[in-house]
């Protein structure tokens, strides 16, 4: 992959992160409801706030995550040291627990 390419993938992941995280407790109850009622509505589950808000978290650093596994696999070209440090990076972001 091209190394601007994949500087563009972590800039891009990393403003989506600064976006997200800049909204109001408001828009972001928004966002979450909008994705409560489309599980419920395709699916019938009913599912918390709480989980839609983490697992969007938790989507988010994935894609840091995997941004920056892409830059360092286009310096390097060594897949295992790229996905141990995209791997090192998630978890010490979100915790093994």
């Amino acid at each position: 992959m091209n190394k601007l390419l994949s500087i563009l993938f972590i800039l891009v992941s990393v403003g989506g992160m600064f976006y997200f995280s800049s909204q109001t407790a408001i828009v972001s109850s928004i966002q979450s409801q909008f994705f409560i009622d489309v599980i419920y509505n395709t699916t019938g589950i009913v599912v918390d706030s709480f989980i839609i808000r983490k697992l969007a978290h938790l989507f988010m650093f994935m894609m840091i995550s995997i941004s920056i596994s892409l830059f360092i696999y286009s310096i390097c070209k060594k897949l295992f040291i790229s996905i141990t440090f995209s791997f090192i990076f998630f978890l010490s972001e979100n915790g093994i627990g």
